[in-house]
């Protein structure tokens, strides 16, 4: 399993270095589609997150917020979108480990997706 060796050498060195967030690679199914790319596993982070401009690039359906809400930075600061109107249902693929999740669509900057770190703690795919 190359994705968990990847995930422990990941969580080895964010103890090690005391990092907040490290990358893994993950596979988006999407309506039949399949996307491969890097997520960001942030400690700070409430939720998980998908860049809108990485979204657009790969016409990626989305769905409305009833009620859509404000969004704050791992780090603090506003985010530029301010608010938070829409999602990407898909399934997030680690290694052999598929879950369905909602990512909201938000501008990431040079981040395509942002996992809450939570999510490995709650899902654990190949890491013990």
């Amino acid at each position: 399993m190359k994705n968990s060796k990847v995930v422990q050498e990941s969580c080895s060195n964010i103890a090690y270095n005391k990092k907040t967030f490290f990358k893994i690679p993950v596979t988006l199914l999407v309506y039949g589609k399949k996307v491969q790319t890097e997520a960001l596993i942030d400690s700070r982070a409430t939720t998980n997150f998908i860049d809108r401009v990485f979204m657009e690039n790969n016409n990626l359906v989305t769905y409305k917020l009833a009620n859509p809400y404000k969004v704050v930075n791992a780090d603090g600061t506003s985010n530029k979108a301010e608010q938070i109107t829409e999602y990407v249902q898909a399934y997030v693929e680690i290694g052999s480990h598929k879950t369905r999740q909602h990512l909201f669509v938000i501008p990431l900057g040079n981040k395509e997706i942002m996992i809450e770190y939570s999510y490995l703690y709650k899902h654990n795919p190949n890491i013990d």
